[in-house]
């Protein structure tokens, strides 16, 4: 099994769960979020009441960094995790730092 390089997988995880959360704000503030979660939970057999709070710069600022830093601490943890269960070491061959 190839070594991960955990903090390019934290970058990687980070940046996924942060640009994910940057097009969540971009459809708030466009006003296109209730028809995006109303088609999403009619796929899933769901109905019911919710509103969309007016879109705020500074709460999807804290969205946006609160998830890219979570997805930035999974990314760690796993390739941590990945390298210690594979039982090998980094090498200049296979080390994608």
């Amino acid at each position: 099994m190839p070594h991960l390089a955990p903090g390019k997988t934290a970058l990687a995880f980070g940046l996924v769960l942060g640009i994910w959360h940057v097009c969540w704000a971009a459809l708030v503030a466009a006003g296109l979020a209730k028809a995006i979660l109303d088609f999403l939970l009619r796929l899933h057999f769901l109905q019911f009441d919710y509103r969309i709070a007016p879109f705020s710069l500074p709460d999807a600022a804290m969205l946006v960094t609160l998830t890219a830093a979570l997805g930035a601490a999974f990314g760690l943890l796993l390739a941590l995790m990945w390298n210690w269960v594979s039982g090998r070491k980094a090498n200049q061959s296979d080390d994608l730092s």
